[in-house]
């Protein structure tokens, strides 16, 4: 992440900044969370990245998934193979048996913590994906529960998951190459 600049119009979103947070804390790296909430403009910005941290530590106490290949979710999605996971649940590949095409089915993780709602976080991210139109962003196309199984059918995308491009630009230019790179942003509108 690139530090602020004294005369710097760029938006920090509360949502970047809670995903490096939780990565950083995977990674084994500490990161204070009251230096990335002071970059943020205001009070509730700052309310928001700490809600947003304080969810995905409670997602730690999500349940595994019991789906697996070969089950059909909604008598319409047959489960081929697992393709990802994360700390919200798994992604399979997925037949659609109606309209004879491969989909990405993400199923949430069931519920192991009674004191936080993944089901709600999951709908929000469905309705703020639907949301956007963008030929790099995956579609969304429904979204659904098969008895104890929330889930949301997306595109599938083939290729390599994120982190292992950027593993392999790291092995290929040396970390330090990557860690010097100039900061990118969009210009404000």
């Amino acid at each position: 992440m690139c530090p602020p600049e004294e005369n710097d119009d760029v938006n920090v979103d509360p949502e970047e900044l809670a995903a490096r947070y939780v990565l950083a804390q995977e990674d084994g790296e500490a990161l204070d969370l009251d230096d990335l909430a002071s970059q943020l403009p205001d009070d509730s910005s700052r309310h928001e990245l700490r809600q947003l941290v304080a969810d995905a530590g409670a997602l730690a106490g999500l349940m595994p998934v019991q789906v697996r290949p070969g089950v059909l979710l909604a008598g319409r999605y047959r489960v081929l193979r697992e393709v990802g996971s994360g700390g919200m649940g798994k992604v399979f590949e997925a037949d659609d048996t109606q309209l004879q095409r491969r989909v990405a089915v993400k199923v949430l993780a069931t519920m192991g913590n009674a004191t936080f709602d993944p089901a709600e976080q999951f709908r929000r991210e469905a309705q703020s994906l639907a949301a956007l139109q963008h030929p790099n962003i995956v579609a969304i196309h429904e979204m659904a529960q098969d008895g104890d199984v929330a889930f949301m059918v997306m595109d599938l995308v083939q290729g390599q998951p994120l982190h292992r491009v950027i593993e392999n630009a790291r092995k290929s230019l040396g970390s330090s190459s990557l860690e010097k790179a100039p900061c990118w942003s969009s210009p404000s509108p």
